[in-house]
């Protein structure tokens, strides 16, 4: 278990949700609470005491985490973003008053994450600790995404205070760059499965470390030969190997039953498109930037279902639909091109390539670029 807390330490600060390793506490359970250090102290125990898990994270984020979420919950107790992340795996985002054991367990025991008026973030794994990695990164997600749809609501309806705009700059100030220079990715076309699978689970670790998806999620895929290499449901696009499932096109084979959510949709970009990969990650600024339509308030449709308006991002199109094996395979097709990729509403990016996964990363990086670009700009008063 001592490793597998070092692990989730270390993405913790590899990712830059957090700073500082000793404001860090990853804790299981077995038989007694196992962590590293003296951060959280006996308050985190007993937490443990009061509910039935067996992870726990908790740690105070890098300042410019810290900085936004202090300024999100000061005069409110939950948080209630409209991300994608959030609507099909958080719910909202609980506000903790003080570190106390009672108000913790309270929070945790109804959300699987939560953040505290200091900033600290908090949360919870009912089996492993991956899974309080995976709450407490997407609550990093999905309140960064929060700050920036918030304050261009504010501007819009004429609402936003010299205190607002103090803050928006100090929070500029911090933003991370975007990544620069090369990743090592492989010229295609690949023409054996141990080259495919090793060119997948590059890719995948590629857009991780480039910092191009919320925690681990999002997926990759390959085809050739009426074969479907896609990354498994689940799995982690830094650690894909073995992860990786290959279903036959022609349906001929159950195998598919353990593959991505996205499965689908994948395999109808291919029948539409004709190309061999796919990338998808979740992109901060292309998530912000699909949700800042002008008819924000207005409009009566459940747009992140079923957009009536045909949106883009300079070019790039903005599509509806949901998630998983529903919408997303009727709606994301019809719009995508080959070697290009389009913005999914409130969820993240799909790239597509001919031959390989460099056109795919690169277009990613491109779109994630402009769409920061645009959204800066769309936030200047």
């Amino acid at each position: 278990m001592i490793e597998q807390i070092e692990k989730f330490e270390t993405k913790l600060i590899d990712q830059h949700l957090a700073e500082d390793r000793g404001m860090i506490a990853v804790c299981g359970y077995d038989d007694r609470v196992i962590k590293n250090g003296q951060f959280g102290g006996e308050v985190l125990e007993s937490v443990f005491d009061s509910i039935n898990i067996l992870g726990l994270v908790y740690f105070m984020p890098h300042p410019l985490y810290q900085r936004i979420f202090q300024h999100l919950s000061k005069s409110v107790s939950v948080l209630s973003p409209e991300d994608c992340e959030t609507r099909t795996f958080l719910h909202d985002i609980p506000v903790i008053e003080k570190f106390e054991p009672e108000l913790i367990a309270n929070a945790l025991s109804r959300r699987k994450g939560a953040v505290f008026r200091s900033g600290a973030v908090i949360a919870r794994g009912t089996v492993t600790i991956e899974q309080a990695f995976i709450a407490a990164s997407s609550v990093v997600h999905a309140l960064f995404i929060n700050y920036f749809i918030e304050y261009w609501r504010k501007i819009r309806r004429g609402r936003l205070t010299s205190s607002d705009r103090n803050h928006f700059e100090h929070v500029l100030e911090g933003l991370f760059s975007l990544p620069e220079g090369t990743f090592p990715l492989g010229c295609g076309p690949f023409d054996s499965e141990s080259v495919i699978l090793k060119e997948m689970a590059r890719a995948g670790k590629a857009i991780v470390d480039a910092g191009l998806v919320d925690s681990f999620f999002g997926n990759v895929s390959y085809t050739t030969e009426g074969i479907c290499y896609i990354s498994e449901t689940g799995s982690s696009l830094d650690e894909l190997e073995g992860a990786i499932v290959a279903v036959p096109i022609n349906g001929s084979s159950s195998v598919g039953l353990t593959a991505s959510s996205e499965l689908d949709a994948h395999m109808r970009v291919v029948e539409k498109t004709g190309c061999s990969s796919i990338l998808h990650g979740h992109p901060k600024f292309s998530v912000i930037a699909s949700m800042m339509c002008e008819e924000d308030g207005i409009c009566q449709h459940d747009c992140y279902k079923n957009c009536p308006k045909l949106r883009d991002l300079e070019g790039v199109p903005i599509v509806s639909g949901e998630i998983g094996a529903g919408g997303l395979a009727k709606t994301l097709p019809a719009r995508i091109e080959k070697d290009s990729g389009a913005i999914v509403y409130g969820h993240g990016v799909f790239t597509t390539g001919t031959s390989d996964f460099r056109k795919p990363f690169d277009t990613m990086v491109e779109i994630e670029r402009m769409a920061r670009e645009s959204v800066l700009r769309r936030c200047k008063d």
